[in-house]
């Protein structure tokens, strides 16, 4: 495991029958921001024959951005056949910090990518390549207190985008963290590249706040209810509201129909789109002029059936296929629509038929 420029040492103690041996940090730390920090952690214990080791080195610079990258390892043994499995895991996170007090950081992760590989002894390796997460394996990474850690160095002692953790991987890692797209502002319209058609919300709803959605040729003016308003809410993430509907967003359900599909539709009983979890969505470019759009709440890549019937994010694989798979392609182009249908406030009469 890496150590960086720290002296970490091994220290083994008797714990009942078993011999524990851990890391140990430096006696020193180094105080301040911006900085890289390293933090080790291992458990190796004789009697229950385990190692578990993992790393974790943070970024945090001067413009209150930060990156973590993770290292994990968790070996179980055999006495005459060795190791028998081992579990490794690596993770690497981009995104933003604030300070909570003088040690406490606060991390708004907006990109998060992780790969998995198993072995076994016994059956079939496991190996996952890189995949991007949802917003919540990332949660125990959103605070972090420095006290945990050790500083290695200044920020200028960065060379690589795994902070010098996963050398094996730094070619492959900057593919995986493109840049945020430019995406035109006020009203657009979003095309399906495989249907060559926009989508747009019906007037037909399942009579419990959920509109459901489908597809429209696009005209040069656009009709209102195939106008949407993209916003950014958080670091690589936005929300997508309904031009038409201004009160009524676009979000990922908790419901599906069994074979994959998650629906999607708009909410029509308000609410603030920014606070709901399943209201956002990572735009993110595969290719120029062709965007790939994922919820945030679960990774899920939104897709077009090849039917215009409804919506949906694809559940199996997640965001796996969402780069090869042209029904998850998507374009993104202002537009000059008609004014948004007006209807009363909660206390006007509705205008005359």
């Amino acid at each position: 495991f890496f150590s960086g420029t720290m002296e970490w040492t091994q220290k083994t103690t008797i714990e009942g029958r078993a011999a524990v041996t851990r890391w140990v940090p430096p006696a020193v730390t180094a105080p301040g921001i911006p900085g890289i920090y390293d933090s080790k952690d291992l458990n190796k214990n004789s009697q229950l024959m385990t190692d578990e080791n993992s790393e974790v080195a943070l970024l945090l610079d001067d413009q209150n951005k930060c990156r973590l990258v993770s290292k994990y390892r968790d070996d179980d043994n055999d006495s005459s056949r060795g190791t028998i499995r081992s579990t490794q895991r690596w993770d690497v996170l981009q995104g933003t910090y604030a300070m909570e007090g003088s040690k406490v950081v606060v991390c708004n992760w907006a990109q998060h990518v992780q790969k998995v590989y198993v072995f076994d002894k016994d059956g079939p390796d496991t190996d996952k390549d890189w995949a991007h997460m949802a917003k919540q394996a990332s949660t125990r990474w959103a605070r972090l207190n420095l006290g945990d850690f050790h500083k290695r160095g200044p920020v200028e002692e960065v060379r690589t985008i795994s902070l010098g953790l996963l050398p094996e991987f730094d070619a492959k890692l900057p593919s995986l963290f493109p840049p945020p797209p430019e995406l035109p502002e006020g009203p657009v319209i979003i095309t399906s590249s495989y249907m060559e058609q926009c989508m747009y919300a019906k007037e037909d709803h399942d009579g419990k706040g959920r509109r459901w959605l489908g597809f429209c040729k696009a005209t040069p003016a656009a009709e209102a209810q195939a106008t949407w308003i993209i916003t950014p809410a958080a670091p690589g993430r936005y929300t997508i509201c309904s031009h038409w509907k201004r009160t009524e967003y676009l979000y990922a359900t908790r419901h599906n129909d069994g074979h994959g599909r998650r629906y999607v539709h708009t909410w029509m009983k308000g609410g603030v789109p920014e606070d709901d979890p399943w209201g956002l969505w990572r735009i993110e470019q595969i290719k120029p002029g062709v965007l790939r759009i994922l919820s945030d709440a679960q990774g899920e890549y939104l897709y077009a059936t090849r039917y215009k019937c409804g919506l949906y994010t694809w559940m199996n694989d997640g965001r796996a296929l969402a780069d090869t798979d042209p029904q998850g392609w998507w374009t993104i182009q202002a537009v000059t629509p008609p004014p948004p249908k007006e209807e009363p406030g909660p206390n006007e009469d509705p205008p005359p038929k």
